[in-house]
């Protein structure tokens, strides 16, 4: 699948918390994944906000944008598990109609995405 560095951002909100021992192993494994490293975050300006619920997350747009334009997409390699995981998580929170705007463009992505298609581009 190719995610943005947005993306990358945001699928960490998608997984769950809590849940059976196998799902979290797979959301480990998507966490691992997709993970930023220290440069990314630096160069972006990610940092934690204590927010409403939880924590958030705020950034440099322009310096994402940037960054984006030069490296664009990057193609993680999700098991069908993990993928199976990802709609599943996507589908609970369209199910509660509890989709934020930020999440819209990565939602539709998982929602519609298709390995085999994409294995034929």
């Amino acid at each position: 699948m190719k995610l943005s560095l947005k993306d990358r951002i945001l699928i960490p909100f998608l997984l769950p918390g809590e849940g059976c021992l196998i799902d979290m192993g797979l959301a480990n494994g998507v966490d691992a994944k997709i993970g930023l490293s220290p440069k990314d975050q630096r160069d972006i300006s990610l940092e934690a906000v204590p927010g409403q619920g939880g924590v958030n997350y705020k950034w440099n747009q322009i310096a994402m944008d940037k960054i984006e334009e030069k490296t664009g997409e990057v193609e993680v390699d999700f098991t069908k598990n993990e993928v199976d995981l990802l709609k599943r998580r996507v589908k609970f929170f369209d199910d509660k109609k509890a989709i934020p705007f930020i999440w819209f463009e990565l939602c539709a992505k998982i929602a519609s995405y298709n390995p085999k298609l994409e294995k034929k581009k």
